[in-house]
């Protein structure tokens, strides 16, 4: 059974500042087509040394306009470009979905004239790429270092009317670009990401572990070795020989793996060009694989805040054979027709509408493992510069099975409904708890009582599956006691959810 509820605009405006989103201090890969055909994709230009800018404008707004003609950008292309130092790319990046090419070339009906004039540097049409960096305001401008590092341009907020239309200057640029790491030794091979598998066990994972790794030394990176070792046994060996420059980047793959429990991944490297490492601290990754939450009841309830755009977002419960049981949403968008740019999503009436509460009751055919699908049609999720929407799915006793809001394209959530891996691994820990006062004021009380040392994780969830509180704690055999102190958030509907290798728990609080 769905409900829907209008929401409150003076609600949606707080909501927005409270959750606003700043300037990844990581740069997100991406490849896009400039209005020449050509494809560009950040980190392959980042990998050969340069220096990238990015300008996030549209075609119909004055002050981006008025940088444009001031050619700031085009003097650093001419300066730093390919006919130049060549240590910079620069991109212009026109970020509005309802204007097009013939606005960029200044023949459209939505321009202030020709963008590409005296122009040597891409220009690409694509409303998605702002996302990306949480841009909301425009011009932004964009510097990213080689090693990926990101900064957002001064665009001199002192100025008496908000904007400088001369700034940033190409010497702003070549000053922010002195605060770039440099590499502090001749040989760091550095562990940079996990890749593989990102999601939980429910009976068994199988996948091909992977590590991204950097040369984050001074010297050309010709080989090293890499170990994987699950639960602290060597799985695997391998050494890697290629030639990576300064912050680039590769990838190493081991052999398949099939895990059927939670796990410790790590990954090692070593021996950079044959010798010893100068800075050991960063050549090591662990990733943990854990089992997925099981739902205890069939029942299951979800609750959908929409977007600024909520005809983008589509939702599907698959089981194990990735047959939809359950879906809601826009079914023209469904699983496939995602991450789409400058163009508006198809028309349905099912689709939700702007800034929604959507409320479903689900319920699970069998038992077994499922995966809650989340989509959008383009690529910036539900939150969080299109409006701060969200979902959350739980079953009837609280437990959270998929939550958040923030995505590009698609999120996947691995649940179960059932027994879980073992026959020792049930929805209840091994152990006693005890929550009180409840509702409460001021101190929760959590009491954990039990035969043997157990280590477990506690994690505080607000009402909209927000994590706002998470420790760790290794519970000694007998009565062990721990406190959240819930002064310090308002009034309202919380989870407190205590998870082990032994099994989980979650109760409903309310603060009053």
């Amino acid at each position: 059974m769905k409900k829907i509820v209008p929401f409150i605009i003076a609600m949606v405006i707080l909501g927005h500042t409270l959750y606003a989103q700043q300037t990844p201090t990581t740069a997100p890969n991406f490849t896009v087509i400039d209005i020449n055909g050509e494809t560009h994709e950040l980190y392959d230009i980042l990998a050969s040394g340069k220096t990238v800018v990015l300008d996030f404008y549209t075609t119909w707004c004055s002050p981006c306009w008025d940088y444009h003609n001031g050619e700031e950008l085009s003097k650093l292309w001419d300066l730093n470009g390919p006919d130049g130092l060549d240590d910079y790319f620069v991109m212009g990046i026109e970020s509005d979905g309802d204007t097009g090419i013939d606005d960029i070339t200044g023949t459209g009906s939505n321009t202030l004239g020709d963008w590409t004039e005296d122009v040597g540097y891409p220009m690409i049409d694509n409303d998605q790429i702002r996302h990306y960096f949480n841009v909301d305001l425009f011009p932004t401008f964009v510097q990213i270092c080689t090693d990926r590092t990101v900064v957002e341009m001064d665009r001199d907020p002192f100025n008496p009317n908000g904007f400088d239309p001369t700034k940033p200057h190409v010497i702003d640029y070549l000053t922010e670009r002195l605060n770039c790491s440099m590499p502090e030794s001749p040989l760091n091979v550095t562990a940079y990401a996990f890749n593989g598998y990102e999601d939980n066990i429910c009976d068994a994972a199988t996948f091909l572990p992977s590590i991204d790794f950097r040369n984050s030394g001074s010297d050309l990176l010709t080989s090293c070795d890499a170990e994987l070792y699950v639960e602290d046994i060597l799985i695997e060996e391998m050494t890697w020989t290629g030639s990576l420059t300064s912050y680039g980047h590769d990838q190493i793959t081991f052999s398949e793996i099939t895990l059927s429990e939670t796990s410790e991944i790590e990954i090692k490297l070593s021996n950079p060009n044959g010798q010893s490492d100068d800075d050991l601290t960063d050549n090591t990754l662990v990733k943990n694989i854990n089992e997925v939450n099981i739902a205890s009841t069939s029942s299951l309830f979800l609750e959908i805040r929409t977007d600024f755009r909520g005809e983008e977002t589509y939702w599907a419960i698959l089981d194990d054979s990735d047959m939809i049981v359950a879906e809601g949403g826009n079914p023209l968008v469904g699983l496939d027709n995602i991450g789409n740019i400058n163009i508006d999503a198809p028309d349905h009436p099912s689709a939700y509408g702007y800034q929604e509460i959507v409320e479903d009751t689900i319920v699970l055919p069998a038992t077994g493992c499922y995966t809650f699908v989340i989509t959008d049609f383009k690529s910036n999720g539900m939150c969080c510069n299109s409006g701060i929407g969200r979902y959350k799915l739980k079953d009837e006793n609280g437990l959270i099975l998929a939550s958040g809001g923030e995505f590009r394209e698609r999120k996947d959530h691995n649940f179960r409904y059932g027994e879980g891996l073992s026959s020792t691994f049930s929805n209840k820990l091994d152990a006693d708890v005890t929550i009180w006062p409840n509702p409460v004021s001021n101190l929760l009380h959590i009491e954990i009582e039990t035969k043997k040392l157990l280590d477990v994780e506690v994690q505080l969830t607000n009402l909209y599956g927000y994590e706002i509180q998470r420790t760790k704690e290794s519970i000694n055999p007998g009565r062990n006691s721990l406190n959240f102190d819930m002064n310090l958030y308002p009034a309202g509907i919380y989870f407190v959810s205590i998870l082990s290798k032994n099994g989980q728990i979650s109760k409903k609080i309310v603060k009053n």
